[in-house]
């Protein structure tokens, strides 16, 4: 009468998500790029460059947080600067690597 209530069994998962599997962040892929491409970037967008390293990518995220339209700020960014953001070493054109920063962040 008054003993342990016995629990149901713990419900057992659906999807599984494979445990080596990581999702980069747009701050974590800003946080791995050197300093000269968060200035490059800054200034393509007119704003401050004063600051660590975690300012800039702090400042980058906010700028591109309040914009509503990511692709015109990537737009004005060099084009070295979106290769070295999206880590490729490829001589993708502009159109393709803002695509491709779209689409993985």
């Amino acid at each position: 009468e008054g003993g342990p209530r016995s629990r149901p069994p713990p419900a057992i998962p659906t999807r599984t998500r494979p445990v080596s599997s990581v999702v980069e962040t747009w701050s974590g892929r800003l946080r791995s790029c050197n300093t000269d491409t968060l200035t490059s970037a800054l200034l393509a967008l007119n704003a401050s460059t004063d600051g660590s390293h975690s300012e800039c990518v702090r400042r980058l995220v906010l700028l591109f947080k309040l914009n509503g339209k990511p692709s015109v700020l990537l737009q004005r960014w060099p084009t070295m600067t979106l290769r070295a953001v999206a880590g490729s070493g490829s001589l993708e054109d502009r159109a393709g690597l803002v695509k491709m920063l779209l689409t993985r962040f």
